[in-house]
């Protein structure tokens, strides 16, 4: 029997009445946010921050060249160092929203920083309102609020000049979305849900990746049909309304079509050369060989697949390089003689570098202060993955493991940095706070 789509959506639900969404609410919750980030982007010492990432570079001049050139590119891939000739190698919200602020107010760091400090406490909004949506418990909402609003990484990161910050406000606004669009099948969620995860893809193209698990668990979720495709049209619409300028901009000004990025596109194509069991009807542009089972992706799908690699530049100076980072740094694993131990052994040394090491532990001062972080960080991440089991029964919480789970594949395998996953931070606690409210009710009723 097709289920009421304004029935609850969980077998259980709480005695906590669900909080009404009003403005003033935001308007409190946006200002004990913004505060402290606020106060961080004006009073962190320099010594806290430690060298820029070089990234930020690459972002600052695509936004330069395009305020100087009009034209997009010319920092990174076959064009780096060429300002004037366009590409689409990096995902441009990034850089678009620094040639914004640039050309309101001028080169300045420190409105970028106020820019990104207004994202965050959006961010933490938007978080409490998935709790809220999922859970139907106001203390369950507040206490991933708390912990959301002063995270030090949170604050710490308002300073950097890196997609970070905006990823974690398009993905928490998308989540947001998704979870509204999932409780009743309204379209017009589901419409905004499509552009804010086109929006998502341009500031972070791996986000790609991740539609596999959204279309699982669209087929796998009962629900009426009609009102399933007429949200999937609806998503659908509103990602191709997003991504349809970026289309039509690299159709016309480059000499081949570029669907997210370049960086992107090779890596799909050469995924799907390679799985293909038969040849492609067309030509994989990006083909670096005619054989499309040459030793080195071979290697890459059999061993992991992992396609990234950390930079010099990616590291402050004194930061000490860890075994799985220096690991990715030689693609070890896409070496044709790599073992599937050697290969197994990296993916692990990845996850626990991926979401067991603190985000910014370099940046904090030596001594008592790094050590308790990193104790509180793995314990937070325990109590968060105790969250997850018992939220797997909750229909409305799994659109947020589903991103999860991606995030976990997508960043893992390719060995990034822990500041990769930062913007999944967010959906984090608020599992951790399901864990803890759950665990408290547990213990008061004994």
């Amino acid at each position: 029997m097709t289920p009421n789509p304004s029935a609850p959506t969980d077998s259980r639900t709480t005695h906590h009445e669900q909080p009404e969404f009003s403005w003033r609410m935001v308007a409190i919750l946006f200002v004990l946010a913004l505060l402290p980030r606020l106060v961080a982007a004006v009073a962190l010492p320099d010594r806290w921050l430690g060298e820029r990432i070089g990234d930020a570079s690459d972002y600052w001049a695509l936004a330069d060249n395009l305020l100087e050139t009009g034209v997009y590119g010319g920092v990174e891939g076959q064009h780096a160092g060429q300002p004037g000739v366009p590409d689409a190698y990096l995902p441009p919200m990034y850089p678009l929203l620094l040639a914004g602020v640039t050309l309101l107010v001028g080169h300045s760091p420190m409105a970028v920083n106020v820019v990104q400090a207004v994202l965050g406490a959006l961010a933490c909004i938007f978080a409490f309102y998935i709790s809220v949506l999922v859970y139907a418990d106001r203390r369950i909402a507040w206490l991933a609020f708390i912990a959301n609003a002063p995270y030090p990484v949170f604050l710490l990161w308002v300073s950097f000049h890196l997609t970070e910050t905006l990823y974690a406000f398009l993905l928490t606004a998308m989540m947001l979305c998704m979870t509204l669009a999932l409780k009743r099948y309204q379209k017009i969620y589901a419409l905004l849900a499509g552009g804010l995860f086109a929006l998502t893809m341009l500031a972070r193209e791996a986000l790609v990746l991740c539609l596999p698990f959204l279309l699982i668990f669209w087929l796998l979720d009962r629900f009426d049909w009609r009102k399933k495709w007429v949200v999937l049209g609806s998503f659908l619409i509103g990602a191709l309304l997003v991504f349809t300028p970026w289309w039509v901009r690299n159709a016309t000004v480059l000499d081949r079509m570029v669907f997210t990025t370049e960086r992107m596109d090779r890596t799909m194509a050469d995924l799907a050369e390679f799985v293909t069991p038969f040849p492609l009807p067309w030509d994989n542009p990006y083909a670096t060989s005619s054989s499309s089972s040459s030793s080195s992706a071979v290697a890459a799908c059999s061993a992991g697949a992992v396609y990234g690699a950390v930079m010099d530049y990616n590291i402050p100076e004194g930061m000490v390089r860890s075994p799985a980072e220096t690991c990715c740094r030689y693609r070890a694993i896409l070496r044709s003689d790599v073992s599937i131990g050697e290969s197994l052994s990296l993916l692990v040394a990845c996850f626990v570098e991926t979401w067991l090491h603190p985000n910014g532990l370099w940046s904090v001062p030596k001594g008592a202060l790094r050590a308790l972080y990193l104790v509180a960080h793995i314990g937070m991440m325990a109590i968060g993955l105790i969250g997850v089991i018992i939220s797997l029964k909750r229909r409305m919480a799994w659109p947020m493991i589903l991103m999860l789970i991606y995030g976990t594949i997508a960043h893992v395998v390719r060995g990034a940095l822990p500041r990769y996953v930062l913007p999944y931070m967010p959906l984090v606690f608020i599992f951790v706070a399901h864990a803890i409210v759950k665990g408290y009710d547990a213990l008061h009723k004994r």
